[in-house]
């Protein structure tokens, strides 16, 4: 119910911490401990990942979505817009373009983000 429709809204980088400091708050409380590492990793051993990187997952498919419709105003703000969001999504997230699997892009950077060595 939080992020419902939150895919249509470009967040930028200070919004994006405020949702993952939702999830940090509540697993901290849960864990005993607020140290993001330690938190990384629980999400990580969960099979689950910060908010900004469900937010991320959900904009992918919704510009997928945009660009695959028969939609006229749909299909033309993706053609105005939609592209070069994708395009910012993946230097965000550090990856040249999006596979179609952009959930295992995204869950790979997540991943690569938490050093677990």
């Amino acid at each position: 119910v939080l992020l419902y429709g939150i895919e249509s809204l470009n967040l930028n980088n200070t919004l994006l911490k405020g949702l993952d400091r939702l999830i940090y708050n509540v697993l901290g409380k849960i864990f005993k401990t607020y140290d993001r590492d330690a938190l990384n990793s629980c999400l990580y051993y969960l099979n689950f990942w910060p908010l900004k990187f469900e937010y991320y997952n959900r904009k992918v498919n919704f510009l997928n979505k945009c660009s695959k419709t028969d939609n006229i105003f749909l299909s033309t703000c993706y053609n105005f817009n939609g592209r070069i969001e994708i395009d910012k999504l993946c230097s965000d997230i550090g990856i040249l373009t999006l596979s179609n699997y952009a959930r295992n892009d995204i869950w790979e950077f997540f991943v690569k983000s938490l050093n677990l060595n």
